[in-house]
């Protein structure tokens, strides 16, 4: 990373904003020089260094930062670069949660339009989640319900929480539900929170909690 808010100081005044600077001065006069600068969101200041004017124009000088300004800009990029790291597999991490609840969604209104089950993979099959699905697609409740089909709209993440193993997951989700009675339809929104728990590289639902 590049420093900005570059300040050159000489002789106590401010001289410049950018590493190329210009003094007024005469020949063989001492001039004490720093720099102050912004890198990482923080600030520094180099080491002073003395240097007497040649009568050529342009002299190159080279400022020096202390060992422990050094190390503070290393520690910096390295926190920088582990905070991008950790952003970026949080963003992998939701992606492919994403992916998952859409393709548990798309099975899932496969089946009530089926009135079938396409959807055990995605569940804990022991889980009373998974039992509540199968009454209510196979057992009855689809036909009770008199629901012809839906189909799928909206599906965010709200927020991700995960705790040994145990990944809780809020969602924003709507869709349109269509009635053998074809005179009507309803659009539903809830909010809902998922338990998942990983396995192996993907997920299985243990519970699903829907905020009518």
């Amino acid at each position: 990373m590049n420093p900005t808010d570059i300040q050159i100081v000489a002789n106590g005044k401010e001289v410049g904003t950018s590493q190329a600077f210009e003094v007024d001065s005469i020949p063989y006069q001492v001039i004490e020089v720093h720099a102050v600068f912004n890198m990482n969101g923080e600030n520094y200041t180099t080491e002073k260094t003395s240097f007497t004017v040649q009568e050529k124009n342009n002299q190159r000088i080279q400022l020096q930062l202390s060992t422990d300004d050094l190390k503070r800009i290393s520690d910096a990029e390295e926190a920088r670069k582990l905070k991008e790291k950790e952003a970026q597999k949080s963003e992998e991490e939701k992606s492919k949660i994403l992916n998952f609840l859409n393709e548990y969604r798309s099975a899932v209104f496969s089946s009530v339009a089926n009135r079938s089950n396409t959807y055990a993979r995605y569940y804990d099959t022991q889980s009373p989640a998974y039992k509540d699905m199968v009454d209510f697609t196979t057992g009855g409740g689809v036909r009770r319900a008199k629901i012809d089909y839906y189909r799928q709209g909206a599906l965010e993440i709200q927020g991700i929480t995960e705790e040994n193993g145990i990944v809780t997951v809020k969602t924003y989700e709507d869709f349109t539900v269509y009635y053998v009675d074809s005179s009507r339809t309803s659009q539903n929104c809830k909010n809902k929170t998922y338990t998942l728990r990983r396995m192996g590289d993907s997920f299985v639902i243990l519970d699903i909690v829907v905020d009518f």
